[in-house]
């Protein structure tokens, strides 16, 4: 964590937006349930803390996430889950410390 700003953990049975949730609340059980992003996002289903990642077509470009760092106390952690992987062009979540 000190070296790069994340870490990355694979190959744990998550299978449901609620399974994330369950996991994510084991290591961080304050977590926020608003979204005060730019980005178009829904709550994900059965879930208070799970939010999809944008809500806009396949094609349409993203730029890179601030994440609400524009806040005056942006989030100091960020949670993200893959639960189905893209079978298009792209799909990566990449990493950025600006």
């Amino acid at each position: 964590m000190l070296q790069y700003g994340a870490v990355f953990i694979r190959g744990f049975r998550i299978e449901s937006a609620s399974d994330f949730e369950r996991a994510t609340l084991a290591v961080q059980p304050n977590l926020c349930d608003q979204y005060r992003g730019t980005s178009p996002r829904r709550l994900m289903e059965n879930t208070k803390y799970a939010f999809s990642a944008a809500d806009v077509p396949n094609n349409y470009p993203i730029a890179q996430h601030l994440e609400m760092s524009f806040l005056k106390a942006p989030p100091r952690n960020l949670y993200f889950c893959c639960l189905q992987e893209s079978k298009a062009v792209g799909g990566e979540t990449s990493l950025c410390d600006f």
